[in-house]
């Protein structure tokens, strides 16, 4: 027969170690999440800067950086403030974020970017 004391001993070693084993599974999800946040906001960078070669963000360049790393863009209708609007949607999806995939960018009748109210953004 088991030892009653023995017996608690081995149920809270055992939760101990369960407790030490989620502080350590949590720190690693921690340190994915920043990682995959860095990326993205990477890559997001890289994207404005390889798409305003001048003061004026154009369309075309906003559509060729964006073929080019291999993500989604869609012509969609917006709220208003622009002529023209576009759907970006980058490869890697932002597990962060609820909500619409991509970001919307508004452009005016010369082609160039132009900024949208935040509720047209979805």
């Amino acid at each position: 027969m088991l030892n009653p004391f023995s017996l608690a001993r081995r149920v809270l070693g055992l939760g101990a170690t369960g407790a030490i084993a989620l502080v350590g599974a949590k720190s690693w999800l921690d340190e994915e999440r920043a990682q995959l946040r860095l990326d993205y906001y990477q890559s997001l960078s890289g994207f404005y800067a390889d798409a305003s070669q001048s003061s004026c963000l154009a369309r075309d360049s906003v559509v060729d950086a964006a073929m080019g790393r291999g993500w989604d863009v869609r012509e969609v209708t917006s709220c208003g403030g622009a002529d023209s609007y576009l759907r970006i949607v980058p490869k890697a999806q932002t597990p962060w974020m609820q909500g619409p995939d991509g970001f919307v960018m508004g452009f005016d009748a010369r082609g160039c970017r132009k900024a949208i109210p935040p509720e047209c953004g979805n």
